[in-house]
């Protein structure tokens, strides 16, 4: 009977300490396993001072940060709405199953032909990592990723978001620029040049100084008015300058180079204390609008039953601006004499 319990501790124990070791070398190899493959994301978006993404068939488009805000191209502002969906993929993705091996070719394939590049790097400019976004999941739920350099796709997702992450990163350099086109500190613009061509009287040079401000016909051919600025009207002015807001920008319209041509309903042109001028010219957007062009539907309506007009910079770029937005630009010289 001795014997019995002896041998069936032994087994017991046999048994427990394959077990243990089993465990052990799970252990182990879980420590070993290489999880560089699924590396999408940053522990924080704060690490990231600059992105390049770049596809196939079009140049790179490269994001850097500059202190609170984002730049794209030649020193343009980028959207911050565009910013927030960006860093949040980079940030906040994660896994929401891996591909069948049978499909794994095909995925790849995709991502050669189609792949979206992302480059990230630091504070000091040093790359540190690099993966490809590539086709979306055949029910739009979900987005195939695959890191530099090696083989397995995954299907990455943003958690408690619906849609995919493809588009958000699907875009021109043109369609991510900042909605508030021009920004001045008001405090350094030195005069304001206010051109009306249709209505010659009206123009104006408005010029801040030390005490108050100066404002005088354009024109010669206007008569001056002998009377007292308004400060307070002065200052309201300016501070319509502080950021001019766009709907959009339209550089690749098609009626650009008629645009660009045309005699504005209004120009201004800011000359700040160092001497550097910029210029914007206000046209009607129902102006442009003709049978010939054969519109459809939704181009009547944006030409049409809103008003808006479209603005040609000096940087020549053109924005389409709401006039709810700019409607106090259009002060005539009588203005500021009003007590």
């Amino acid at each position: 009977m001795k014997k019995n319990v002896l041998l069936l501790l032994l087994l017991i124990g046999l048994t427990l300490a394959a077990y243990l070791g089993y465990q052990q070398a799970q252990k182990k190899e879980n420590y070993n396993i290489d999880l560089s493959d699924r590396d999408f994301t940053v522990e924080s978006a704060d690490q990231i001072y600059k992105i390049k993404i770049s596809k196939r068939t079009k140049p790179p488009i490269t994001l850097s940060r500059n202190g609170d805000h984002w730049l794209v191209g030649e020193g343009r502002r980028v959207n911050p709405n565009t910013m927030v969906n960006i860093l949040s993929v980079l940030e906040n993705i994660s896994i929401k199953y891996i591909p069948p091996k049978q499909a794994t070719k095909n995925i790849i394939n995709e991502v050669n032909r189609l792949g979206i590049q992302i480059d990230l790097y630091d504070i000091n400019d040093n790359h540190f990592k690099s993966f490809f976004i590539g086709g979306n999941t055949p029910d739009e739920r979900g987005t195939y990723f695959l890191m530099q350099g090696k083989t397995q796709p995954y299907v990455m997702q943003r958690p408690l978001v619906e849609g995919t992450l493809r588009n958000i990163f699907l875009f021109d350099e043109e369609d991510i620029y900042d909605q508030v086109f021009a920004r001045f500190d008001i405090n350094n613009i030195k005069k304001i040049e206010v051109d009306y061509p249709r209505d010659k009287p009206q123009s104006f040079i408005l010029e801040q100084k030390a005490l108050g401000f100066e404002v005088v016909p354009k024109y010669k051919t206007t008569k001056a008015i002998l009377k007292d600025v308004n400060s307070n009207l002065g200052d309201a002015y300016l501070r319509e300058f502080k950021e001019l807001v766009c709907e959009a920008n339209e550089n690749d319209n098609r009626l650009q180079q008629r645009i660009r041509g045309a005699i504005p309903f209004a120009s201004y042109t800011i000359t700040t204390n160092d001497g550097k001028s910029k210029a914007f010219h206000f046209t009607p957007v129902n102006e442009y609008y003709s049978e010939d062009l054969a519109l459809n539907d939704l181009e009547v309506v944006n030409l049409i039953k809103i008003e808006r007009f479209f603005c040609h910079t000096s940087d020549d770029d053109i924005f389409v601006v709401q006039k709810q937005l700019i409607k106090n630009l259009f002060r005539p010289y009588s203005y500021f004499f009003e007590q």
